[in-house]
């Protein structure tokens, strides 16, 4: 009966949001890991402020926002390390 996660898939309510800009907001630096949107992509996690996406230098591809937790307890609770991704 708690949510533990709300994903955010992008489109309107994450457009004009770039990964800077909400590093900015946020405060803090973030750590990066791959991310599952493809491999041009990087997967940013704030997971002291309960935060963590995916983007390039211009757009957020998906968002999700979590309760709060020390970094190591999100990559092993929340993070999914993508699988090798294929050849385009």
């Amino acid at each position: 009966g708690r949510v533990h996660m709300v994903y955010v898939p992008s489109g309107p309510a994450l457009e004009g949001l770039t990964p800077s800009g909400l590093a900015a907001q946020l405060g803090s630096e973030a750590a990066q890991m791959r991310s599952r949107a493809g491999k041009e992509f990087v997967h940013f996690v704030h997971a002291e402020q309960g935060v963590a996406y995916s983007g390039d230098d211009q757009e957020i591809i998906f968002l999700e926002v979590f309760p709060p937790r020390s970094l190591q307890t999100s990559l092993a609770e929340v993070y999914r390390a993508p699988g090798p991704f294929g050849a385009r």
